[in-house]
């Protein structure tokens, strides 16, 4: 079975040049400077030392980008005194472009111009949006195509804090449990017997930029609503797989439909990179 990947997230960008291998966690980046927005010029080594440095590689064009960059903002000026730095990498070809939405989102973090890919294909970043989080030492330690459900809970040990609950499973407000898949727990259900629903819980933007195959789509925002209406037409007892772009929304969207009553309620921890991590082929 192959799944069509929504332009959002991106999984070949034609560059000239074959891209390198993908960073891996543990392994630290090759060092770089790139020119930005204002004229000045920044080095990833600038930021040898902070204790957290989120390094976002995003486009115009990403409605997951524009959607969450301004989130990233709010993490930067709130945690900026405990050494956390945001270092933004736009892959976009037309600065005038990248300017007006920087300022339109009001970004408080620099923003990096790689029109060229240059970093992108030493990176061997595949798709966009990318984030790969730094500890002091310039170490790797977390990497993925789309953003994680809850940036906070990665930075935490990195600033020394307990993290939240990890649990494969979480209590719904019905007090049933609601399922979290990863990309090895998701290659199992899916070469199970019963197939699952793959349900799309994204705003309208986002599923018009294209969908993965077979998939039902109800806004989250509309899903309680529908579903009470009868509109979701999928037995109570049938797997369902709820995801989104990075995974923010679609423990809300599970949480409905345990709620509803359906038995088997699946959410897909990190959203679409987790079929990417699956290696899962892409219809292009």
């Amino acid at each position: 079975m192959k799944y069509i990947l929504p332009l959002l997230l991106v999984l070949v960008l034609l560059w000239a040049q074959p891209a390198g291998a993908a960073l891996k966690v543990g392994q630290q980046p090759a060092n770089f400077t790139l020119p930005t927005l204002t004229g000045s010029t920044v080095s990833l080594s600038q930021f040898h030392g902070r204790n957290c440095v989120l390094l976002v590689f995003w486009a115009t064009w990403c409605p997951a980008c524009r959607e969450e960059l301004p989130k990233i903002s709010q993490i930067e000026r709130e945690y900026r005194s405990r050494g956390v730095a945001v270092v933004s990498i736009n892959v976009d070809k037309s600065r005038r472009a990248v300017d007006s939405l920087a300022k339109a989102l009001g970004l408080s973090f620099p923003v990096l111009l790689d029109p060229r890919n240059t970093v992108v294909k030493e990176y061997g970043v595949k798709g966009i949006p990318y984030v790969l989080i730094l500890d002091k030492e310039s170490i790797v330690r977390y990497q993925a195509f789309g953003y994680p459900a809850d940036f906070r809970t990665v930075m935490a040990p990195l600033l020394g804090e307990k993290p939240r609950s990890t649990s494969q499973n979480h209590t719904s407000q019905s007090g049933s449990k609601v399922r979290e898949l990863d990309s090895r727990t998701l290659k199992a259900l899916l070469s199970g017997k019963t197939p699952p629903v793959l349900l799309d819980v994204r705003t309208e933007s986002e599923y018009k930029f294209g969908h993965l195959s077979g998939t039902l789509w109800i806004p989250v925002d509309q899903l309680e609503q529908k579903v009470r209406g009868g509109e979701l037409r999928v037995p109570k007892d049938r797997p369902i797989v709820v995801y989104c772009a990075g995974g923010g929304r679609s423990p809300r969207g599970a949480e409905i439909l345990k709620a509803q009553g359906f038995k088997q309620v699946y959410n897909l921890t990190k959203g679409i990179s987790e079929w990417l991590n699956a290696g899962y082929p892409v219809e292009k």
